[in-house]
């Protein structure tokens, strides 16, 4: 998982950075907050794909449990953090959408390459 989450943050500074040069610091910013919501969508994936494994060893109804509170929690996270971005902060909706479904792409396409961590002790 180092290696995707290494690969949004790349992209994300790349980005970032290119979007600046561009269009301007509004428009980099908007890009900024949305990867970081893609990332951190990211990290609460693992987390809770982790906490799924833990709780089906006991018993798979948990494991059920485990994983879809999960996914509620991603779900609002996101949908708290596009809120937060849209009205609090006024960041424009393109750009901050377009920063959130990179980093969902970059998480698919980084993750075709790794290796599954079955039967490590859950560390990375």
């Amino acid at each position: 998982m180092r290696i995707v989450i290494g690969a949004q943050l790349i992209i994300t500074i790349l980005v970032t950075a290119v979007t600046g040069l561009m269009t301007g610091l509004a428009a980099a910013t908007a890009i900024l907050f949305g990867a970081a919501l893609g990332i951190s969508a990211t990290a609460l994936t693992k987390r809770s794909a982790d906490r799924a494994l833990l709780a089906a060893e006991e018993n798979p109804r948990y494991g059920f449990v485990a994983m879809y509170s999960g996914l509620v929690l991603r779900y609002a996270v996101v949908i708290l953090g596009l809120l937060i971005g849209f009205r609090v902060l006024q960041l424009a909706a393109v750009p901050l959408i377009g920063g959130f479904v990179l980093m969902i792409i970059v998480q698919v396409v980084a993750s075709l390459g790794v290796q599954p961590d079955i039967g490590t002790n859950g560390t990375d």
